[in-house]
């Protein structure tokens, strides 16, 4: 089972006399920490770092279960942090110390306050533990931006999303040629790519991100590094990118000749990046290299074997060479 996500957006450096940066690190490994393991959460604070900080930051605003916001002494980050996080989702929790008052607009949703002391008594135990319960079993909005989005139908609640996500999946979408399921301006479905022979997936090696990635063959499984975005670009030509990495699959080093190996690469547009996807009769897929007639296949010696090769070679109608594109809805969260 997931371990629930608890991420404490809180000052670093000392914001008076009195609280100083060791007490900002003590309030958190000796206060905070420890409270949120005790009822089954994971517990992390931002870090200080010298890349792309703010980038962390916001997957971890979006990522986690629950946050907890310092408002205390009213520390400009924290308040940026927590703006992001309102905006994002629902699920925050707000602590600010006793004897500071907060703006209307936030107070109304609750706040936890707590003693100057770095010790949590039983009364706020007990109330940050109810705050968190309630977080899991209700799906209400919990701050003016998603009470904004809520009255403008603007979110899809937990309950009318989990409806949503079993239309769409008892939906057989393999029905639907690509030329509907790929033509949309922002992606709704991710595909699997499977060999009609083996019945193996394509599949990024090792869960590579680097470009020259290694693309094989292997047995199905519910890992990102088997899961593709095919894109439309203009006419009847295609693009395949991973979804792990962003990369595109691409015929190596653009030479158009048999048993070059397919592997990924960043999208520049190049010929040996674009594909012509043309649908058999049998409604599996032949995908061609746009400026020719060679095709990606799965080479026939390892066709069967996970890590098998994934090559270009004249097309011959072999069904190694074919392949099944199953799509997956995009649900919503």
């Amino acid at each position: 089972m997931n371990e629930k996500k608890c991420f404490v957006i809180m000052p670093f450096a000392g914001t008076t006399e009195k609280h100083s940066e060791q007490y900002w690190t003590e309030f958190f490994e000796k206060f905070l920490k420890p409270e949120m393991e005790s009822i089954g959460y994971s517990c992390e604070r931002s870090k200080a770092a010298p890349d792309s900080i703010i980038q962390s930051i916001i997957r971890q605003l979006n990522n986690s279960d629950i946050v907890l916001a310092v408002l205390t002494d009213f520390n400009a980050n924290v308040w940026y942090e927590l703006g992001i996080r309102h905006t994002l989702k629902r699920g925050t929790i707000m602590l600010i110390e006793e004897g500071h008052k907060l703006p209307f607009d936030i107070s109304q949703y609750g706040v936890l306050h707590y003693s100057d002391k770095l010790s949590a008594g039983e009364n706020f135990k007990e109330r940050l533990k109810q705050f968190c319960e309630k977080n899991e079993l209700e799906r209400k909005a919990d701050n003016p931006v998603q009470t904004f989005l809520e009255s403008e139908n603007l979110i899809v609640n937990k309950d009318e999303a989990k409806s949503i996500n079993e239309l769409l999946h008892g939906i057989n979408w393999a029905e639907l040629p690509i030329s509907q399921l790929a033509h949309f301006h922002e992606a709704k479905f991710h595909f699997y790519i499977i060999n009609s022979d083996s019945k193996k997936v394509m599949d990024v090696a090792g869960s590579s991100k680097k470009d020259g990635g290694k693309i094989h063959l292997w047995k199905q499984h519910e890992f990102d590094n088997q899961v593709w975005e095919i894109r439309h670009r203009y006419g009847d030509i295609y693009t395949i990118s991973s979804k792990i990495s962003g990369k595109c699959l691409e015929a190596q080093s653009g030479l158009e000749v048999n048993s070059i190996p397919i592997q990924q690469n960043e999208f520049k547009n190049l010929r040996n990046q674009l594909w012509k996807i043309i649908r058999n009769e049998d409604k599996s897929y032949r995908i061609i290299l746009s400026s020719g007639d060679k095709c990606i296949e799965a080479d026939a010696q390892t066709v069967h074997e996970d890590g098998g090769r994934i090559i270009l070679h004249d097309y011959n109608s072999g069904s190694h060479q074919n392949w099944i594109l199953q799509p997956i809805p995009i649900t919503f969260k």
